[in-house]
């Protein structure tokens, strides 16, 4: 059984409330009375069972909720006085007619405000459907740059970018494209760089801790490295994947290269520092 009934806040005030009892079979007939005209069979025979009505034996209303037949009796006798019910002795059955039943349940309210409750989960839907899309749509827009070419990428399309790991992806891409030509080869697919590298540099800071300073110190290690037997950083490290995949190694290799301040370049720290930082416009 589904629907509602409605309760005026004035049943406090009713004597049938002050008894948890008493109160709990009354709200039950409420809930038990038809909504709508019904016909009924009870054993071989028919009945109309009014709007507002209950067909059901005294004792079966016993059984319900755990009592004799006559406290059913007394009780319903007790709301007659009181013009809240009406009982009729059937052949088979009792006839329980709640008085003033449209007080509790009204059906142009009852459709009103069911209409209304049907309207207002519609207009939450769409609305949350709406919020949905809107959130789907920015997201997508905000995580666009990293399916474009880091290229083509404009900083300002993209005002939650970090503009120093924006720089930084630039720095290291023209690197990797600057060692390869070194080697003869193609850049192509390094030209072909996508706006995630910017995500690599972000995870190099934030997630694995490093410093702007290791950071330095590894891209002037990749620029001036002078390769010693077959073996060259440069020719190994062309992606941001496995510039933060082997950026541990670099940074101690980078630390081996210095010797008495003074690096295979010929420059001191501070200046290689200098040099460097050049390549990373707006990272201090």
């Amino acid at each position: 059984m589904s629907g509602w009934i409605k309760i005026n806040r004035s049943i406090n005030n009713h004597w049938i409330f002050k008894d948890p009892i008493k109160f709990k079979w009354w709200i039950d007939i409420l809930l038990m009375a038809n909504y709508e005209s019904k016909r009924v069979s009870i054993g071989y025979k028919v009945f109309e069972c009014n709007r507002g009505e209950c067909l059901m034996s005294l004792k079966s209303w016993g059984e319900r909720w755990g009592v004799s037949k006559t406290v059913v009796n007394n009780y319903f006798s007790m709301l007659e006085s009181d013009n809240m019910i009406k009982t009729v002795n059937e052949t088979v059955t009792t006839r329980l007619l709640v008085c003033n039943y449209d007080s509790y349940q009204q059906i142009e309210n009852g459709n009103k405000t069911e209409s209304k409750r049907k309207q207002n989960a519609t207009e939450t839907q769409q609305s949350t459907t709406k919020e949905s899309k809107e959130y789907k749509e920015s997201k997508e827009l905000n995580n666009s740059y990293k399916k474009r070419l880091l290229s083509e990428i404009n900083i300002s399309d993209y005002p939650h970018l970090n503009e120093r790991y924006y720089n930084a992806a630039i720095s290291f891409r023209d690197l990797f494209i600057r060692n390869l030509q070194d080697f003869g080869a193609s850049t192509v697919h390094v030209e072909k760089t996508k706006g995630s590298a910017i995500d690599e540099i972000r995870h190099i800071i934030e997630t694995d801790k490093h410093t702007l300073e290791n950071l330095i110190k590894v891209f002037g290690f990749l620029e001036n490295e002078k390769p010693k037997g077959d073996f060259s950083w440069k020719k190994n490290i062309l992606s941001f994947k496995t510039l933060r995949e082997k950026f541990n190694k670099l940074l101690i290799d980078s630390q081996k290269t210095e010797k008495n301040g003074i690096f295979s370049t010929g420059a001191t720290m501070q200046q290689l520092t200098d040099i460097v930082s050049s390549q990373f416009a707006d990272l201090d």
